[in-house]
């Protein structure tokens, strides 16, 4: 995975986590191009990256897994992350629902939302005071404001950060926490040593909204981007598996109601070539079901069919009538017209 501009990322130095991430990484396979992926069993990881201050980035606690580097991990969070953003990747496995699909979108909708929610609320809410404050200083001279005063306008930026969920002691975010210290230390319109000072004041709100726009255009370019291509190749794969489940449930049932199946003794060697097309074909479209909660019963019916075939060639269908293997496959068949119309997995869009 490549890094975006200064950034470093990791995954925690742990062994489930690491175990994921390898499997994430190596084995699992990209659900239409996005970030998600999923395994053999149908089951979806989506990945989240989460900033992790400087201060937090222990050697012991992280692994890092790009940009590449000649240094080991240690020497490079000793000596790199001071100019360097560290991300820590989580993979995430739906599990909601079986892991089903439709709560792969459900968890896509909730990142989506509250990430264009909660930064957009963040966003305007620091800007408003920003401005606000330097209005309010170029109009009113710093020295001519009581400090009862300025400590009023400190209290004020710190109530509305407070009821954005700004709070600059404990937002792990490092753009975020500079931009609350910044636009509370400016409020009071002091320098480090106590004395006002305008001209540093300014600068730090100035600089407050350069982080403000920073931030947007992080988000807008690659948080949001991400998880809105996520959310699209779910939604299509969600579509494609349902469609290519019905048409198979649909053309098993009419496989089922033939002579083969219905008289067995019957059977002649132009039927049998026939009859043996026609469920490949459908062990083909059971086949490319990729996701959960689909391709678990996608993949027990494709495999009973292709026994099937395998008895069919022995010209051997009452040994699948012996076994058992054509009654389970009709029951199989049941199982999955429950699946499509189970209302967990009714259909769901992204609202954001």
């Amino acid at each position: 995975m490549g890094g975006r501009g200064k950034e470093i990322y990791m995954v925690k130095n742990e062994a489930p986590a690491l175990e994921i991430f390898e499997r994430y990484d190596r084995v699992f396979q990209p659900i239409y191009g996005s970030d998600a992926k999923f395994d053999s069993q149908g089951g979806i990881y989506i990945p989240r990256w989460r900033s992790v201050p400087p201060g937090r980035a222990d050697p012991s606690k992280y692994k890092i897994i790009s940009p590449k580097s000649v240094l080991s991990d240690e020497a490079r969070m000793w000596k790199g992350l001071e100019t360097m953003k560290p991300v820590c990747l989580e993979i995430v496995q739906i599990t909601e629902d079986s892991g089903s699909v439709e709560a792969a979108i459900r968890y896509t909708d909730h990142i989506l939302t509250g990430t264009r929610g909660k930064e957009r609320e963040q966003a305007e809410a620091v800007r408003a005071r920003t401005q606000f404050l330097i209005d309010y200083f170029q109009e009113w001279e710093p020295g001519r404001i009581s400090e009862s005063d300025r400590k009023g306008l400190q209290e004020e930026t710190v109530r509305q950060l407070l009821a954005v969920g700004l709070d600059s002691e404990t937002v792990t975010l490092e753009e975020k926490q500079k931009m609350g210290q910044w636009l509370i230390k400016a409020s009071k319109a002091e320098d480090s040593t106590g004395r006002i000072n305008q001209l540093i004041t300014m600068q730090l709100l100035f600089a407050v909204q350069r982080r403000v726009l920073e931030r947007e255009i992080a988000v807008g370019g690659f948080t949001v981007p991400k998880y809105l291509q996520i959310s699209e190749a779910l939604v299509f794969a969600r579509s494609f598996d349902r469609k290519m489940m019905t048409e198979a449930e649909r053309a098993l049932m009419n496989l089922l109601s033939t002579v083969h199946f219905r008289r067995p003794e019957t059977q002649t060697e132009e039927n049998f070539g026939v009859t043996r097309g026609k469920m490949r074909s459908v062990a083909w479209m059971f086949s490319q079901i990729k996701l959960s909660p689909y391709r678990p019963a996608a993949k027990v019916i494709g495999e009973r069919l292709n026994q099937l075939v395998g008895l069919m060639e022995q010209r051997n269908i009452e040994g699948a009538y012996e076994i058992g293997l054509v009654d389970w496959v009709e029951s199989d068949r049941a199982a999955m017209e429950q699946i499509l119309t189970d209302p967990r997995y009714k259909e769901v869009f992204y609202k954001g």
